[in-house]
C-alpha cells in the first residue's frame, strides 16, 4: 500500500515499533518516511495528517488509546481507514471512522 501511495504522489509516513521491520520497509520503500513509534503514542504533531491508513495491524493496537491517538493526528473532518484481512474467512473487513472533534468522539 505504501509504495502505491508514493507512486500516486502522496507523502507517506509509516510508524513502526520494530527496528528490523522498519529497516525492511526503508529498504523496500525508499520514498516512504518512517518513524519509530507505536499506535498508542504517535511521534507526530496534532492535526498533521489528512489520513490514517491501517492494513492488517489493527488487532495489535491497544484500544481505545490508539484510536484516540489517531484521531489526534488527523486534520479536522478527515478519516481513519482500517482494512483487516482474515485469511481463514477470505474476507476483507473495512471500516471508516469520521472525526468530528477528535478525542471526544473516540472516548
Amino acid at each position: 500500500m505504501d509504495t502505491l501511495l508514493v507512486e500516486l504522489g502522496a507523502n507517506v509516513t509509516v510508524v513502526e515499533p520494530d527496528d528490523d521491520m522498519r529497516a525492511v520497509l526503508e529498504r523496500r520503500s525508499p520514498g516512504v518516511h518512517s518513524l519509530s513509534g507505536r499506535a498508542e503514542h504517535l511521534p507526530v504533531f496534532d492535526e498533521s495528517f489528512d489520513a490514517v491508513l491501517i492494513s492488517s495491524a489493527w488487532h495489535w493496537f491497544e484500544q481505545p488509546e490508539s484510536t484516540i491517538e489517531m484521531a489526534r493526528v488527523l486534520r479536522q473532518r478527515q478519516n481513519l481507514r482500517v482494512v483487516e484481512r482474515f485469511q481463514a474467512r477470505r474476507a476483507v473487513v473495512s471500516s471508516t471512522y469520521g472525526t468530528s472533534r477528535k478525542s471526544d468522539r473516540y472516548r
